[in-house]
């Protein structure tokens, strides 16, 4: 891996670590109130009178399979979360963080050219939403079992890839405005309000007149709306994630190679 890569991964290792154990916590925490929703027919009925808008966007739509479980209580919902909060805070401080804290100029004073500071601060953050996707993966193939939900490890990791690239993109959104301002508030503030915004429109447009026609716009819908824990993974819709978490970053190459340093 790229030095600069590797210089950047040592220097959150901690940090990763602590991310990853909390995912891991947070994967067994939903696996383990799988039994005590399990044939719970009340419980469902209960939740079946909220508005179907409601139920979406909490994730509560369809919980009385494992399927319908983990896709309402994890990959439409916490899933997104994790990889997001993850992709966007690491995206925004990857060229502000070092230009607030005075570190770029030593940077750019080393024969390392403006693009490939971008290029490898992108290789470190997706390394680490592989090592998210990894421990989110193992997790619910080591413990899945253990609590009666038996999901093939092939639609549990299609399940976690949408979640993965989902962080791919906005954390591409969040590395290229960090590259073009220099703002790491600016940058982590504008890419979580699209995240917000695309969360919301997924949940609530299937309901609304006029706008459920447009669902396919949203990178969420990409991410999770084909459901790939029963269908698989949509290579299209992911291949879409994708093309724009690496469209975004030649865009904060560009960017960032034309602006001055603060």
């Amino acid at each position: 891996m790229p030095e600069l890569a590797l210089r950047t991964l040592r220097s959150e290792r901690a940090a990763m670590i602590g991310w990853s154990l909390s995912t891991l916590a947070l994967v067994a925490v939903v696996l383990a109130f799988w039994p005590s929703i399990e044939g719970d027919d009340t419980l469902t009925r209960s939740f079946g009178e909220l508005p179907p808008s409601v139920q979406s966007a909490v994730g509560i739509a369809d919980l009385g399979t494992p399927a319908g479980y983990l896709q309402g209580q994890l990959f439409s919902t916490l899933g997104p979360l994790i990889f997001l909060s993850f992709a966007i805070g690491r995206g925004a401080r990857a060229i502000a963080g070092e230009e607030e804290r005075g570190t770029m100029d030593l940077l750019l004073a080393t024969p390392i050219h403006r693009a490939r500071v971008v290029i490898e601060k992108a290789v470190a953050l997706l390394a680490g939403l592989l090592a998210l996707g990894l421990v989110t993966w193992l997790g619910l193939v080591a413990i899945g079992p253990l609590v009666d939900i038996d999901l093939s490890a092939g639609k549990l990791a299609a399940a976690t890839a949408g979640n993965l690239l989902l962080g791919v993109l906005y954390g591409g959104i969040a590395l290229c405005l960090s590259g073009a301002t220099g703002r790491r508030g600016l940058s982590l503030g504008i890419a979580a309000g699209l995240a917000a915004a695309g969360f919301l429109y997924t949940s609530i447009a299937p309901f609304v007149a006029g706008l459920s026609d447009h669902l396919g716009f949203s990178p969420f819908q990409w991410a999770y709306g084909d459901e790939p824990l029963r269908n698989g993974a949509d290579w299209g819709d992911f291949g879409l994630l994708l093309a724009g978490g690496l469209l975004f970053t030649a865009l904060a190459v560009a960017l960032f190679d034309r602006r001055d340093v603060r």
